[in-house]
């Protein structure tokens, strides 16, 4: 009996030690890994010019990501139509633990392809709970989804209803200015219910919006066209880029760049345009290390943000 305990306590030993070691190793490699990342952000300095980034560059990077950042401001384009600043994507509204109802029902709805029937079982829990930001979120979600290209009438009113659902969440909130952008858009989609909704806004709040609206259009720049969006795959091997585009008007493609020739067609690209590049590391753990480079106008970098530990 006592050897059979031994050998017992001899085999969990053997074990507990193999986690350790494993662990161990791990967290060695992820704290490398963030040591690359580092490593690799001073490579590049204020005042680099384009040349100079790219022969900087560092070779162990996943991914590379080079992209004019997203436009924080309200532009004018050529037809008088003002664009709202760019949002990042939002993801799917985290519902508190105390809500299993709830859990349930945005795992559903959070299933993709997503169903607009699911949606609206989900709108209707959490208006119950005035969950309005989660409410809020889940139908950005589903509105940024849409890229335009799908014109089948049905979806088509799908989306319109969604600007009314979020519309009318945003006015509980009392966040009267997104509420009515909303509205407008849903009716000019073809809701009816938020063209309904619309009629029923006090006519002092509908004021105030439209000189906060004329306000904004007469101080509006103009839109700046759209770039080409480029990634980069690593890690580097020799001195060969291997690059993906993606054109404005939704087109792809692969090519391979010498360092040299990569710098020449960037700047092109770029040219008199804020523009930047995400680099993105791997480690052994689900983590990733991420820093951005940006490139002022003047086709020298302007800042180097601080390396980003992220799932």
């Amino acid at each position: 009996m006592k050897s059979h305990l031994k050998l017992i306590l001899k085999i969990s030993a053997a074990i507990l030690l193999c986690v350790f070691v494993v662990s161990v190793s791990v967290l060695l490699s992820f704290t490398s890994n963030i040591r690359n990342a580092c490593a690799a952000t001073k490579n590049f300095k204020p005042g680099m010019t384009v040349p100079q980034i790219f022969a900087s560059f560092p070779r162990n990077f996943s991914t590379v990501i080079i992209d004019v950042p997203l436009r924080q401001n309200a532009c004018k384009t050529s037809s008088g139509e003002v664009l709202p600043p760019d949002t990042y994507p939002v993801y799917f509204p985290e519902i508190p633990d105390s809500d299993l109802d709830g859990k349930d029902l945005a795992t559903e709805a959070a299933a993709y392809p997503f169903h607009f029937d699911r949606f609206l079982r989900l709108d209707e829990h959490l208006r119950e709970r005035r969950a309005w930001p989660e409410l809020i979120q889940a139908w950005t979600a589903f509105i940024q989804d849409d890229n335009g290209s799908n014109h089948n009438t049905s979806y088509r009113k799908q989306v319109a209803q969604a600007y009314c659902r979020r519309g009318s969440a945003y006015l509980a909130k009392n966040d009267i200015w997104q509420g009515f952008s909303d509205l407008r858009k849903g009716c000019g989609l073809g809701c009816r219910e938020c063209c309904l909704t619309l009629d029923k806004i006090p006519s002092a709040q509908l004021k105030t919006f439209k000189q906060e609206e004329q306000r904004i259009h007469d101080n509006a720049e103009p839109c700046e066209p759209p770039t080409t969006t480029f990634s980069l795959s690593g890690p580097l091997v020799g001195d060969t880029f291997e690059l993906e585009t993606h054109a404005p008007d939704g087109t792809h493609g692969r090519r391979f760049f010498s360092r040299g020739d990569l710098s020449a067609m960037v700047a092109r690209e770029f040219v008199g345009r804020q523009w930047l590049l995400a680099f993105t590391f791997v480690t052994d753990s689900p983590a990733k290390v991420s820093f951005s480079v940006i490139v002022g106008r003047d086709g020298k970098v302007e800042e180097v943000s601080a390396p980003r530990i992220w799932d």
